[in-house]
């Protein structure tokens, strides 16, 4: 998870919010919900501005939500 991690954190310095998003979609269900992976999941929707739950967005929000009442 590491390596994982790392790549996600080094796309999102460069401004690749898509492809960090897609590092930490591709990690193991346990591992999605750990607080480092949420908290990178936290900076990317951050980075997207996207907090218009009810707008098409790039994140699947019903699957975010999920992992957050995990």
């Amino acid at each position: 998870m590491i390596d994982q991690l790392s790549r996600a954190e080094g796309f999102l310095e460069l401004g690749m919010l898509s492809d960090a998003w897609e590092v930490i979609e591709d990690l193991p269900v346990k591992e999605k919900t750990s607080e480092p992976v949420l908290v990178i999941r936290l900076r990317i929707l951050t980075g997207l501005s996207q907090w218009d739950w009810n707008s098409p967005t790039l994140v699947d929000t019903k699957n975010l939500a999920s992992l957050c009442l995990v």
